[in-house]
């Protein structure tokens, strides 16, 4: 090809790495772990096998899907596991070649590429109506601002997928060709089956039993999105909860969203206020069951000063086809042994707003990013009863929640040095946020304070904090044990109303105030690096790869 050829090429730019021709018959039995991530509810067939091997300073990952266009895979934000925010890799195969883009996406459109391409394109083919994308990247790269670092810390990872009918040129909306799992990348078979006989040897100990909260030959509604709540008395007292395990029929399995558990304090669901009604657990597909730490659980009955007498399961059903006359039967098995006083309660104490004592308030000015700082001084603290083992959290904001966290402070509201926020959001998405696992558990002593810091970015003039799904809240659930106690009185709120305050007129922020992450600015023209391969060269610019072919091509 002439150097005309070559000129009448790069106004056709190409986002990510081409490869040579053609690979072998893909059946995964190179990779230590594979998921059949999706699979369709109708024929039980594998929409999208997700392979994997973590090698050294390495992973490798095989996208197995049932589709001639497009294919996707992403690394979620840990507390969130939505597109915004994710880390980004998708491409197609065509023509014997296969495109590929280092992508990330900062909000639900479609991703922009990365000004550093780090993943490398180890195989690919397209047959039988399947696209299989073998790709490697490192663990940790230096490109902090675009990827997500993958670090084994015993906390599953948030990861997405999705695929569409066309090339890459079409990436656009995908509806049902999505999903958001959580996957144990850096756990072996043998780990895994290891969680999965925990379960097992807490049903079959003695004195374990268990009860189901079931939506009962529930008609999920002709609508794309739905959140049904089924109330559940807890047929015990003098007991408390080991674990929970959801339970989903696998026919259904690509409609059931996520699951919300909620303890409430009160018989049949009556006590509905957030003093009386504890988020205890959120589950998605792939998301790992809940199990206590050893010799702790969740108190159930009124045989204690405020355990769990009801629960209240919200189950989100996502049915982007519409489909009708679909009955659904899932819910949540719950684990208990009755009688054991040696257990350690497990509590769940709440810091922000827990009371939502900004309840009327207009959320911020539209259009901006507004934030609030809700104090929990470390005066509060000083006549707990014991030390806290916290072992996870839950961010919990509504629509137009824009980012959380919660720092640690001193005695003076400074920040305490070289501490870890406890928890920390910057792109929510209310649709995925989840129970995030503190790994190992964090001690905090009496005399430590909390500042929860919620943003939002408002679209509607008359949005005000409130209980209603439309309104606004900010609330971090901290799990821990032992359960604080006080005079028999629990003390398990923190924040403004309960001895805490806030402040709310702060400086409206900009989006790279928040989180430098996705937004960094690639230097322009061309790179001095020239990636060969058989057939062709590519050439990193600021708009992406553009890819040469040569004259043998």
């Amino acid at each position: 090809m002439g150097m005309t050829g070559m000129s009448g090429l790069l106004r056709v730019v190409m986002l990510g790495v081409a490869v040579g021709r053609g690979a072998a018959a893909f059946d995964g039995s190179g990779y230590a772990r594979s998921v059949d991530a999706v699979v369709d509810a109708g024929t039980g067939d594998v929409t999208y096998k997700l392979h994997w091997t973590v090698n050294g300073d390495t992973i490798r990952v095989a996208l197995d899907v049932a589709t001639t266009g497009w294919v996707g895979f992403g690394i979620g934000e840990q507390a969130s596991g939505g597109m915004k925010g994710a880390d980004i890799v998708y491409g197609y195969v065509s023509g014997g070649y296969a495109t590929v883009v280092d992508a990330h996406s900062v909000d639900t459109v479609k991703p922009e590429a990365d000004c550093d391409q780090d993943w490398t394109v180890e195989g690919y083919s397209e047959a039988e109506g399947r696209t299989v994308l073998e790709l490697s990247r490192a663990l940790v790269t230096e490109n902090v601002q675009e990827d997500r670092m993958l670090v084994d810390d015993g906390v599953p990872t948030k990861v997405l997928l999705a695929w569409g009918p066309d090339d890459l040129d079409e990436v656009s909306y995908h509806g049902s060709r999505a999903r958001s799992i959580e996957v144990e990348l850096f756990k072996t078979e043998a780990e895994m089956q290891a969680e999965l006989d925990t379960i097992e040897e807490i049903a079959a100990a003695n004195g374990t039993r268990y009860f189901e909260i079931r939506n009962n030959a529930f008609t999920i509604p002709a609508t794309e999105t739905w959140y049904e709540d089924t109330c559940f008395s807890v047929p015990v007292n003098n007991a408390h909860a080991l674990a929970f395990e959801a339970v989903v029929r696998d026919t259904n399995r690509e409609l059931v969203h996520h699951f919300t558990l909620y303890g409430i304090t009160s018989p049949d669901c009556k006590d509905n206020t957030m003093a009386g009604e504890i988020m205890l657990w959120a589950w998605g597909p792939g998301a790992p069951n809940f199990v206590a730490p050893d010799g702790t659980g969740f108190a159930l009955g009124a045989w204690v000063a405020d355990g769990y007498e009801s629960f209240m399961m919200q189950t989100h059903y996502h049915n982007p086809e519409r489909l009708r006359n679909v009955q659904d039967s899932s819910g949540i098995r719950v684990y208990y042994t009755e009688g054991d006083d040696s257990l350690q309660e497990v509590g769940v104490y709440q810091l922000g707003d827990p009371r939502v004592r900004m309840f009327g308030r207009k959320v911020g000015t539209v259009g901006e990013i507004t934030q609030y700082q809700f104090d929990c001084p470390a005066s509060c603290t000083t006549k707990w009863s014991n030390s806290l083992t916290i072992f996870g959290v839950m961010l919990h904001m509504h629509s137009v929640g824009f980012a959380m966290h919660t720092d640690l402070i001193d005695a003076d509201g400074a920040f305490v040095p070289d501490e870890a926020p406890l928890g920390r959001v910057d792109f929510f998405d209310f649709n995925f946020h989840s129970f995030v696992p503190i790994s190992p558990p964090r001690v905090v002593q009496p005399g430590t304070g909390f500042r929860t810091t919620c943003m939002y970015q408002n679209d509607d003039a008359s949005r005000i904090f409130g209980l209603g799904s439309e309104d606004e809240m900010c609330i971090n659930f901290v799990y821990y044990y032992p359960k604080l106690t006080s005079a028999n009185k629990r003390i398990d709120m923190c924040g403004l109303g309960d001895c805490g305050t806030v402040e709310k007129d702060l400086p409206v922020l900009d989006q790279t105030d928040v989180s430098g992450w996705g937004r960094a600015t690639c230097a322009a023209g061309p790179s001095l690096s020239v990636i060969s391969s058989r057939s062709h060269a590519i050439f990193f610019t600021a708009l992406g790869a553009v890819t040469l072919l040569s004259a043998s091509a």
